[in-house]
């Protein structure tokens, strides 16, 4: 099952195109209905609400005071008052939409479509495989407004203006609508139910082959239609003309796949193919400098010499790890942050080893680590997987705090452990940890990937082989956490 997420701000016409989506016979479920339900009267949704924002909010039977609410929380400066009723409702929100999604696969349906203004600051993007972006120019979307909630053009101005703008929607979708004036959607809604038709049978040949990123492009001809090249454009972030779809990616909340390339810098499979076929070009001739003026040849008195001190060297090496295993595996496993390790990891649960091996993979232990994908620091999370963290603590912080190494440890932790809430088994929380849980689920479904609820066969390589790492270096920081775990009693103890 495909999941599309569609999104943007206020009157930019979400609706219109779902209700396209809708008569081709695609489920949809509307966030903005479901907060709706969750918030009628006397829930304990209204009444956190109430607790949070005072009883001027509520009426006498208990129903919320829309407008009223939407005065204090989209007033100037608000922006505090906006992040806490949003980590009230989104609780509730999110909770309904993975029961839905449940539903949806358990019905067999190809796709299903989540609706939400904040699918972002929620998180319900993790469990998209495509986003898409509705918008229209600023004045059009300003009377939509006011038509539909009957306020004046400064409040409908005002509610715009405290949402994102197009710059935000526009770098974290795969695609953009352009919802203007008079735009005819419908074959731009079927170009793009057509793109990701074809777009599942290539992604299916691209994990088959062990390759992650795809470019499909299909134009809104294909539709049968040439409108949408008017008011209603399909534009993408690969720059292609409105009418098209082009470059889908397959990139994930959390984290590392980013068009071949690894958060910890690791080449990808198709950067593996392409230096194994250099390297099997016949060697050019030499020229330059280096032809003229050859390095002089070793004398075997210099070879000898420097075979001998290897051979010391080696030796003493040997020497240190039979006499000193625990200064060996503190070397070649540095444990940095032992103390922060050790408190989240009781915190939440998670084996020290484990929190140690992935900030290894990801990171390298850097603090200020960032990857082509955006994620950030010590256990390379991105900043969508953040709010998602964020909104399931409860909490509200800045983005750049991320990296803070207390703060990053903390959230990768946590989300460490939700993920194995989530699937039980530390192989497929490393999974999705790389490629993405909505992904891992659809692999979960696949006979053909997995046994006895297990991923035995992971199609795609980044992603297998970040899973490989990450528990080698799990049973190497086992032992060395040992050490290490002596040293926090003894410090402890002093």
């Amino acid at each position: 099952m495909q999941i599309i997420g569609i999104t943007g701000g206020s009157g930019a016409g979400k609706s219109e195109v779902c209700r396209i989506l809708g008569e081709r016979g695609i489920p949809i479920f509307d966030a903005d209905k479901e907060y709706a339900r969750i918030a009628a009267p006397n829930s304990p949704c209204v009444r956190e609400i109430a607790q949070a924002f005072g009883d001027g909010v509520i009426d006498p039977d208990g129903s919320l005071r829309r407008r009223e609410l939407g005065a204090i929380v989209f007033a100037p400066g608000a922006e505090d008052k906006r992040r806490l009723l949003n980590r009230i409702t989104h609780r509730y929100v999110c909770s309904a939409a993975e029961a839905w999604l449940r539903e949806c696969s358990a019905r067999g349906e190809r796709f299903a479509v989540i609706d939400a203004p904040m699918l972002f600051e929620s998180g319900l993007n993790e469990r998209c495989d495509t986003v898409v972006f509705v918008t229209a120019d600023r004045q059009t979307r300003t009377d939509r407004i006011m038509r539909r909630d009957g306020i004046d053009e400064a409040r409908a101005r005002a509610r715009i203006d405290a949402q994102h703008d197009d710059d935000f929607f526009r770098s974290r979708c795969d695609t953009v609508i352009e919802n203007g004036r008079g735009a005819e959607l419908a074959p731009v809604v079927d170009a793009l139910l057509l793109s990701l038709d074809r777009r599942a049978v290539t992604s299916q040949s691209a994990e088959n082959s062990g390759r992650v990123g795809s470019s499909l492009d299909v134009s809104a001809s294909d539709a049968n239609s040439n409108a949408a090249g008017s008011a209603a454009g399909f534009d993408t972030k690969s720059g292609n003309a409105a009418g098209a779809v082009g470059n889908t990616k397959y990139d994930v909340p959390g984290n590392n796949i980013d068009d071949g390339n690894f958060g910890d810098g690791t080449a990808s499979a198709a950067g593996s193919a392409a230096s194994d076929k250099s390297d099997m070009q016949p060697a050019p001739e030499r020229r330059g400098v280096l032809a003229r003026y050859p390095l002089p040849r070793r004398t075997p008195v210099r070879i000898t010499i420097a075979a001998v001190l290897i051979f010391l060297a080696l030796i003493a090496i040997i020497n240190l790890a039979v006499r000193s295993p625990e200064l060996i595996d503190n070397v070649t496993h540095p444990i940095l942050y032992a103390e922060l390790i050790d408190e989240y990891s009781g915190e939440y649960g998670v084996p020290p080893e484990i929190i140690c091996a992935v900030i290894e993979t990801e990171s390298s232990f850097r603090a200020d680590a960032v990857s082509g994908a955006g994620a950030m620091g010590l256990m390379q999370i991105t900043r969508e997987t953040f709010w998602w963290l964020l909104t399931k603590a409860g909490e509200d912080m800045e983005v750049e705090r991320l990296f803070e190494p207390e703060i990053n440890i903390k959230y990768g932790t946590y989300f460490l452990s939700l993920l194995y809430e989530e699937f039980g088994e530390w192989d497929t929380v490393y999974a999705a940890y790389n490629a993405g849980r909505s992904r891992v689920h659809g692999w979960l479904e696949n006979d053909e990937i997995t046994k006895d609820g297990r991923l035995v066969n992971i199609p795609i390589a980044e992603t297998a082989d970040y899973v490989k790492k990450v528990s080698r270096s799990v049973e190497k920081y086992r032992t060395a956490w040992a050490h290490q775990a002596e040293q926090l009693r003894e410090q402890s103890a002093q």
